[in-house]
């Protein structure tokens, strides 16, 4: 509370006025329980999904599970975004974008997930535009203080030959924290894929079948 001091008419009067708190809406990243581990802090969070293949072969990392899709698979994991406060006036949306994308696009890829996130169809790639960033929490946002679960995951393309490539590899997401009242722009964070880093290996699948004269 703060206190100012008023002259009026040789008199002295004091006016006592108290500062209105102002809220606005945040976030943390934080690990779920089924999924990968999110370490650090604001403003800078770091995961990673270890060693992946092409064709989703071998056994994951803990807490990730393989999906097929077209041209390879998605190696996905769950995670929290905690929102602290939100209000009717203070809505939450948040946005992401590859601030700094893989050194081999064409084979890795970040992917998210909002809802129906059991299936590969409920991912699409994550856009590489800081102007057109992927919705996370879309409008009209969030308006209570609350966790929330979203699911990040790499898509390993299956190329073969010239195109293929085997190696570790490291990208980063930008985290905007947006006023949904009126997509205002309030925070601006990090997560990291390299902690640890994403490591392709080669995988082989032999099928066997039963030849004509067999």
């Amino acid at each position: 509370m703060g206190q100012q001091l008023v002259r009026t008419a040789g008199a002295f009067a004091w006016m006592l006025f108290a500062a209105a708190s102002v809220h606005g809406q945040d976030i943390s990243l934080a690990t779920n329980a089924s999924g990968i581990t999110i370490a650090g802090s604001k403003p800078s969070w770091s995961t990673g999904f270890g060693t992946v293949n092409g064709l989703g072969l071998g056994t994951p990392g803990a807490n990730i599970t393989v999906m097929t899709t077209t041209g390879g698979v998605l190696y996905t994991s769950p995670y929290n975004i905690v929102i602290t406060g939100a209000s009717s006036g203070n809505r939450a949306v948040v946005r992401a974008y590859v601030s700094a994308n893989f050194s081999h696009p064409s084979i890795l890829k970040i992917y998210s997930c909002v809802s129906s996130c059991t299936s590969a169809a409920g991912y699409s790639a994550v856009s590489t535009s800081s102007s057109t960033p992927t919705d996370i929490i879309g409008d009209p946002g969030i308006s209570t203080n609350q966790t929330v679960t979203r699911s990040l995951a790499v898509f390993v393309s299956n190329a073969n030959g010239a195109s293929a490539f085997t190696g570790t590899d490291a990208a980063t997401l930008t985290v905007l924290v947006y006023r949904g009242n009126n997509n205002s722009l309030q925070h601006t964070y990090t997560l990291a894929l390299n902690n640890p880093t994403q490591t392709v290996q080669t995988a082989l699948r032999f099928t066997l079948g039963t030849a004509p004269s067999g």
